[in-house]
């Protein structure tokens, strides 16, 4: 960084000091006063010299981008307190936020260097502008556009001189004066319009208010200090201080029990009087006459002289009423009236850069329409409100303004449009993601299109938004098929169709969850085909159908799952314990747990714990859920799977229950055996301890080679394999 940049920057900060100075000379002659004798304490401890620990030598040092932090800032702070506590004390300055907001960093939390606005040029000449201490980013971008609006004024040209001096108020507003006819005309500009000044607040009536505020200020600091006979005097002074309306009287009726010394009432009802001074001064003080000499409108401002970052327009011409809204260094609303057409209102709402982001409009108290718009101000979506009938019309937008309802909306436009034409219309529009997830939000799913049109509008979405290439990803990984359209191949079983921003979600999820079992797992278990869908049923004895899980299809390799990942593992282990034949040891795994009287304890299937409502019972002791045990062996098996993969809290009853622990155990069995041996020990460690599991975790311990592998020889077979794993697993619970 060269001295060059350093000496800038710190001229930089001495001008923004000056400014800060000269704007509360008319507020506060006291403040304004305590910061020109302390400016130069201040910019003393910030050209202070600091170490470099690789220098040779001390040099100036900032951060590197030309910065002075929070943290920084309040070490100056502290400093300057120290040496001037008496100047402090005086106007009240006793903590850093209160210091930050004399210097005019009260919305901000740094200082920095913004070379871009350095040498500001208006009309291709050099002007005077001095940057606020507290501009960040977001300022700089609204000077830039508010210049760029002072010079769309081609006839405010020939009055800007190089010695026209731009002043800024806030992070958004900027006012300046020119000589027309030898009379100064002051104007106040905003990214939006530059407007002239009529009539100002009286400088005398600010410094009064400014007074009054301090004395407000001092009077309560009086008033919480007094020294109190009782608590209950403490609770009652505090809720009346407290109050930030002018009521204290009232409220002291409602505690005429309290009594309070002669004094101290006096104080209280000194600080009531000083409040009722304070708001008529403030309104007072709050509003400005300005001019739209373009429109030939009358505006009038409204904001605090203390809150540069806060203010609005407001104008009448012609039956239209309209207002603007400024907070926080950026138009936030606006909010237009015309009383010439029945009251009908327009509400628009502005992101931080200053692009609209939102339309509402209403007549006679009801929504007609409304518009959002994209980061750069573009509409993308329009709804319409029939409020006669009642429906609701949703509407895409393309960038160059055509739009697209659904089928029905459409067909009101053209009679003659078929499904087709349709179709080509909407992939001319709808050319993102993004578009197509708003789309099919707005309008899919609040449509009756015809099944063949809803296929062809999800097959273009699963193209845009990159679902295909997933799918594929997943078969040439895995070797797995995805399904989502339908379930023809099981006439007892239904699903509903899962929104396509919902698949692209899934899918990532099922990809990641895979990821978690090494690859001669996924290959050994024979997993064919994944479906995908919400809410599904199957049909009973009567015809109709029952609510019902995800499933496992059986010896097809098939299974159906849903939003929750752990389903993943659920079904994945049904697959493992089948094609394994793992389900011929049921009989096995209820003795291990629960002893010979096992089959008194589990109930008959899964479907039949759903329907009986048994599945939501509270998790019974031994089991990892109730649907385990009410859903019989397989459920369990299944269940126990999924929740120590994931690793979940039921882990932690394994100690204290003995049953739970010897499920843990044979699952771990199951688990090491189908893995051919990568499922060991060390990865339930690693997995217990949030390490990522990830293929990068499989290629590292193959590369490695360090799993605790069974011995195999030409001998073993899946039974004695089997048992060999049992002994291997159970040597880790000793």
């Amino acid at each position: 960084m060269g001295q060059e940049q350093i000496n800038t920057f710190e001229k930089q900060i001495e001008k923004s000091l000056d400014l800060r100075v000269d704007q509360l000379r008319e507020l506060d002659e006291k403040k304004s006063k305590t910061l020109s004798a302390i400016k130069d304490k201040i910019l003393d401890e910030i050209k202070k010299e600091r170490d470099e620990p690789q220098a040779q030598e001390k040099k100036e040092k900032y951060s590197a981008d030309l910065r002075i932090t929070e943290k920084e800032l309040e070490a100056i702070f502290e400093e300057v307190k120290r040496e001037h506590a008496d100047l402090f004390k005086e106007i009240g300055i006793d903590q850093f936020w209160k210091f930050k907001e004399l210097i005019d960093l009260s919305y901000g939390t740094e200082i920095s260097a913004h070379d871009e606005v350095r040498n500001i040029q208006v009309f291709g000449k050099n002007v005077d502008f001095t940057l606020p201490i507290g501009t960040n980013e977001q300022n700089v971008k609204n000077y830039q556009k508010i210049f760029r609006t002072i010079e769309g004024r081609k006839d405010l040209e020939p009055f800007i001189t190089p010695v026209t001096r731009f002043i800024p108020r806030g992070g958004i507003r900027i006012e300046f004066s020119i000589q027309n006819d030898g009379k100064e005309v002051r104007y106040s500009a905003t990214p939006d319009s530059v407007l002239r000044i009529d009539r100002e607040i009286a400088p005398e009536k600010k410094k009064e208010w400014t007074q009054v505020s301090l004395k407000i200020y001092q009077t309560q600091r009086q008033i919480i200090t007094w020294p109190f006979e009782t608590e209950d005097q403490r609770d009652l002074i505090n809720r009346l201080v407290n109050n930030k309306g002018i009521e204290g009287d009232r409220d002291l009726e409602k505690n005429k029990l309290v009594k309070l010394p002669e004094k101290l009432q006096s104080r209280l009802n000194e600080l009531n009087s000083l409040r009722l001074q304070e708001k008529a001064l403030r309104e007072e003080c709050s509003q400005r006459a300005l001019f739209d000499e373009q429109n030939k409108i009358a505006v009038l401002e409204e904001g605090s002289p203390l809150n540069n970052n806060y203010f609005s327009y407001t104008s009448l011409s012609k039956g239209v009423y309209k207002k603007i809204e400024y907070n926080d260094n950026k138009k936030t609303r606006e909010e237009i009236k015309d009383t010439s057409d029945g009251s009908k209102t327009t509400t628009k709402k502005f992101r931080p850069d200053g692009f609209l982001e939102t339309a509402i409009e209403e007549k006679d108290g009801k929504t007609l329409q409304s518009e959002l718009y994209d980061e750069s101000g573009h509409i993308t979506q329009r709804i319409i409100f029939d409020n006669e009938h009642g429906r609701v019309e949703v509407e895409m937008i393309s960038p160059d303004g055509v739009s697209l309802g659904s089928f029905d909306r459409e067909k009101t436009k053209d009679s003659s449009l078929t499904e087709s034409q349709y179709c080509e219309k909407f992939k001319k529009i709808i050319t993102t993601p993004d578009l197509f997830f708003r789309y099919e939000e707005a309008i899919i799913q609040r449509s009756k299109f015809s099944p063949e049109l809803q296929k062809s509008l999800r097959v273009f979405g699963k193209e845009i938004t990159g679902i295909n290439k997933k799918e594929n990803a997943l078969k040439t990984k895995y070797g797995i098929d995805i399904e989502t359209e339908g379930l023809s191949n099981y006439a007892d079983k239904q699903g509903i169709l899962t929104s396509i921003k919902n698949l692209d979600l899934r899918l990532d999820s099922l990809s990641t969850e895979l990821e978690k079992y090494p690859s001669q797992l996924i290959k050994n278990s024979k997993i064919k085909k994944v479906y995908i869908f919400d809410k599904y049923s199957t049909k009973n004895d009567s015809g109709s159908y029952d609510a019902a899980g995800f499933y496992f299809t059986g010896s097809a390799g098939e299974i159906a799952i849903d939003y929750n990942p752990a389903t993943i593992h659920h079904e994945l282990f049904h697959c493992i314990d089948f094609e394994t034949g793992e389900h011929s040891h049921d009989d096995e795994w209820g003795e291990r747990a629960h002893g010979k009287e096992f089959k008194e304890i589990y109930g008959k299937n899964g479907a039949a714990a759903i329907i009986s409502g048994k599945n939501n019972e509270p998790r019974p002791a031994g089991f990892p859920s109730a649907y385990a045990k009410y859903g019989g062996i397989t459920e369990d098996k299944a269940v126990m799977a999924e929740h120590l993969v994931c690793n979940s809290k039921v882990m932690d009853f394994i100690v204290n229950e003995p049953s739970l622990n010897e499920k843990v155990r044979m699952t771990k069995e199951i688990y090491l055996k189908v893995s051919e041996g990568r499922m060991d020990e060390q990865f339930w460690r690693d997995l217990k301890e949030g390490k990522s599991i990830t293929k990068d975790y499989w290629t590292s311990r193959e590369r490695n080679a360090d799993f605790q592998k069974i011995a195999i020889d030409s001998t073993t077979t899946q039974a004695s394999y089997f048992e060999k794993a049992k002994k291997w697993v159970s040597s880790f619970f000793k």
